[in-house]
């Protein structure tokens, strides 16, 4: 430490108001506890809205926060730490075992064992260990260490193979945790101690085993069930394809690019969408048929794009699809649902005008002439301008929106003449043997993007909205996937790198200041992992385009 800054004093703020005076290079866990806070359920800390460790010293006038499990950032905290308790807990009982993280769905991460057959005694084991762990509350020590000095000690450490997913060409240093006597990776920060993480469970699943975890809405709970979720098969083939084309992490896309093959990677990819709708063309043609085509994701699944390469594909069936917008739906502003805040509440089913909605539908099935409305986002109100709608014998209504496989919406109508499909990026990319690239972060750099370009939105716009948007995800959208007659992956293995030219100046944008400076800059570090690519080999038909521009499919 330089001399003359040992002795300065620093002021530091807390989120409870008062003031305190600390020595410079004084941890920020130091001042919390200066302060009296209570830290039996710290995680982390953020230092001037930045997240950081807990240990991280303070060197300038900051304000301090704790940070918990009940904080979004606090959760990504908690799961980070398990998942480092359970790779020391491996190393220990399973070095040997090849284990892959394959996706996370409702507080359930999956991970698949490529090597051996996992049994529910090695779940047992592995849990206990887990648990020991825990007891032991052993302190959690971060080292950035150069890429030679890493090998060295993963090496020493009995897991020379641990820097495999490291891309040497991205940076000179490699970022590890040691608990105990054993080393590891990770993707952020991570809890003071291994006590810091006490409420977790392990079972075996299929081709390996369930990390269970507590909610952050709830976090004195685990949910003990293990879903037999109908997007795990999504995500299970969709590693199998990555595996297939030699792409299965971050780093290996990397030496695509370096290389010169992400063109071929690009055109591999979108291949694989159109098989995918291949696949989908041949249900539905098995399936009868059909006259409506119900369309639901969260956002930024694609699902404009979606629908003009449904309409395109349908047509090749001997359908003449005629999209209509559940938008024109909406009820009278006067008369929309409102949130506890006063806000209106436009992501429920009770904002839709569902009687109309369910007698237009029920008239054209009828043969009837039906005047179809347009409503007026500026002044609230339904419009009609005299357009009408008639159905043709071969004609079809492609709908799309959060609530089209919700059995509430048009439930007069013969479920035989329905055909639902969920859309949805299910990436299986990963980061690390624990970490994946998250498909909400995948969706949230998508819409990021989309909403600065076509709408003018900050980012600070886009990540105040996303609350309320995975909020009426999770109660209308996933509760509903079960009746999906088809999951469609709009995921693209390349992606990131697209995105990452347009997303960068973007996050660094967000000034320090602002609430959501900790989010911008998470999202910023992710999208450094990636190397650029070129967007010119992207087809104006790709899902992409939706979100980074020139597409050539509009409804």
């Amino acid at each position: 430490m330089i001399e003359e800054l040992k002795n300065k004093k620093l002021k530091v703020k807390f989120e409870n108001g008062k003031d305190a005076n600390v020595k410079f290079g004084t941890s920020a866990l130091d001042a919390l506890k200066s302060n009296k806070t209570d830290i039996k359920d710290l995680l982390a800390v953020k230092v001037n809205n930045a997240l950081k460790s807990a240990e991280v010293p303070l060197v300038d006038d900051c304000e301090v926060e704790k940070i918990t499990l009940t904080d979004q950032d606090g959760h990504r905290v908690y799961v980070r730490t398990v998942k480092f308790l359970l790779h020391i807990a491996l190393q220990r009982l399973y070095p040997n075992l090849d284990v892959e993280v394959c996706n996370t769905i409702d507080g359930i991460v999956y991970f698949i064992c490529e090597n051996m057959k996992f049994t529910n005694v090695m779940a047992e084991e592995l849990l206990k260990e887990m648990r020991n762990i825990v007891v032991k509350n052993s302190k959690i020590e971060k080292m950035v260490v150069s890429y030679e000095e890493a090998k060295y000690l993963f090496e020493h450490n009995g897991h020379p193979n641990a820097l495999k997913g490291i891309s040497v060409y991205m940076h000179p240093t490699v970022t590890i945790y040691k608990a105990e006597d054993t080393y590891g990776l990770t993707d952020g920060i991570l809890a003071p101690t291994t006590g810091c993480t006490p409420d977790f469970e392990i079972k075996k699943f299929r081709r390996g085993f369930v990390l269970m975890l507590p909610k952050r809405s709830d976090p004195t709970k685990i949910n003990a069930t293990i879903a037999e979720s109908p997007l795990y098969e999504v995500f299970e083939k969709n590693g199998d394809f990555l595996r297939i084309i030699g792409v299965t992490n971050v780093p290996e896309i990397n030496e695509k690019v370096i290389t010169g093959k992400m063109p071929d990677i690009v055109r591999v990819a979108e291949a694989d969408h159109e098989n995918r709708m291949a696949d989908l063309m041949n249900d539905i043609k098995t399936k009868g048929t059909k006259r409506l085509f119900m369309i639901a994701g969260p956002s930024s699944s694609g699902k404009t794009t979606f629908a003009n390469k449904l309409c395109i594909n349908l047509k090749l069936i001997g359908y003449n699809p005629i999209v209509v917008s559940m938008d024109n739906y909406f009820k009278e502003r006067e008369d929309n649902p409102k949130l506890p805040n006063g806000e209106y509440d436009f992501e429920t089913i009770d904002a839709l005008d569902l009687d109309l909605f369910n007698r237009h539908i029920a008239a054209l099935y009828d043969g009837k002439t039906v005047e179809m409305p347009e409503f007026n986002f500026v002044t609230g109100e339904k419009e009609y301008k005299g357009k009408t709608l008639r159905l043709k014998p071969n004609d079809v209504i492609v709908l799309e929106g959060i609530h089209a496989l919700n059995p509430a919406l048009l439930k007069d109508i013969d479920d035989k003449l329905k055909y639902k499909i969920y859309i949805a990026p299910m990436t299986t990319l990963n980061i690390d043997d624990y970490s994946k690239v998250s498909t909400t972060d995948t969706r949230m750099l998508r819409r990021i993007v989309r909403d600065y370009h076509t709408r003018g939105h900050k980012v600070e716009r886009t990540l105040a909205m996303w609350p309320n948007l995975r909020t009426g995800e999770t109660k209308y959208i996933y509760p509903n996937i079960k009746y999906a007659d088809y999951i469609f992956n709009t995921s693209l293995v390349y992606e990131i790198g697209a995105l990452k030219t347009f997303a960068e100046p973007l996050l660094l944008q967000v000034d320090k200041s602002s609430e959501y400076f900790s989010e911008s800059r998470r999202l910023y570090h992710f999208i450094q992992k990636f190397l650029p690519i070129e967007t010119k080999d992207i087809p104006g038909d790709s899902i992409v385009r939706e979100f980074i521009g020139n597409a050539s499919l509009k409804i």
